[in-house]
């Protein structure tokens, strides 16, 4: 990715979505989306649902097994686009 898409995703860190999920393996997974903002009441409403494939509503910036998000993943939202979780 480059910077100025970096730089962008920094920008518009409210539509980011920190997500505590089941992946189709059956494993504990955490993943951090930028969602589309012409997405965002149909994400919400998605997530209700049994299934949901994240990609569909945006782009998924990071994501790790686990019940909590690894300190590498942190990491690199931090240093790629400035969040802090």
């Amino acid at each position: 990715m480059n910077n100025f898409v970096e730089k962008i995703i920094a920008s518009k860190g409210g539509n980011v979505h920190y997500v505590k999920a089941i992946d189709k393996s059956g494993k504990d997974a955490c993943y951090f989306i930028l969602v589309d903002p012409i997405k965002e009441s149909s994400f919400i409403r998605a997530l209700e649902n049994e299934e949901i494939n994240f990609s569909d509503y945006g782009q998924i910036l990071a994501s790790c097994f686990g019940k909590n998000p690894t300190e590498y993943v942190l990491q690199t939202l931090k240093t790629k686009y400035g969040f802090e979780v």
